[in-house]
């Protein structure tokens, strides 16, 4: 029975760590998460992305997915860190 708790553990941690990281998608700004969506979720390239969002530079979006990778990561971490501390 011992293998079906660390199952049941590891399911519930990656429960755990999905809603984390919905939550912290969804705390971003709108314009930062729907330029990510369009470039990891339907795979679109710098030009058509900045075509979408009417930028006139390819930089400025590469910036705008750049800032908004740094600012996920540091949400996450940071959520990761609370629910770390509540369990001790």
């Amino acid at each position: 029975m011992q293998d079906l708790d660390y199952f049941s553990d590891e399911n519930e941690l990656l429960e755990e760590h999905k809603v984390i990281l919905i939550n912290s998608i969804n705390d971003l700004p709108e314009q930062s998460k729907r330029i990510l969506m369009l470039r990891f979720i339907e795979g679109k390239s710098l030009k058509h992305i900045a075509e979408l969002v009417n930028y006139t530079s390819l930089n400025a979006i590469s910036v705008s997915i750049s800032r908004s990778l740094k600012r996920l990561k540091e949400d996450i971490q940071q959520k990761m860190e609370l629910k770390s501390n509540g369990r001790k």
